[in-house]
């Protein structure tokens, strides 16, 4: 559908800056601080708004829709992308630096 294609397309933009930033943060605390920072950046949003009132169809079209809304994931793939290439792991699949 059409907002698949407006949220990664959105994601994609601001890629060269998430990168950054996140490369950034894994040379200082490694990469499962940024990690966790954006899994938190997910899940806090929606949490905070269904303890506030019970999330309906239009809260869920909100915030399974809307671009900004899923930068966070799109960053939480790039820092477990970012970990996979730094480890032992990410070196057994030929994905080292």
């Amino acid at each position: 559908p059409a907002w698949t294609l407006s949220a990664m397309a959105f994601s994609w933009v601001l890629f060269p800056w998430l990168q950054g930033g996140l490369r950034a943060a894994s040379q200082w605390c490694g990469w499962q601080l940024p990690a966790l920072f954006t899994l938190f950046c997910t899940v806090a949003p929606v949490c905070t708004f269904a303890a506030v009132r019970p999330l309906g169809w239009l809260e869920y079209d909100v915030f399974y829709h809307w671009p900004p809304l899923r930068v966070a994931d799109f960053a939480f793939g790039m820092a477990v992308a970012e970990g996979l290439v730094r480890t032992e792991w990410g070196e057994a699949w030929g994905l080292g630096d």
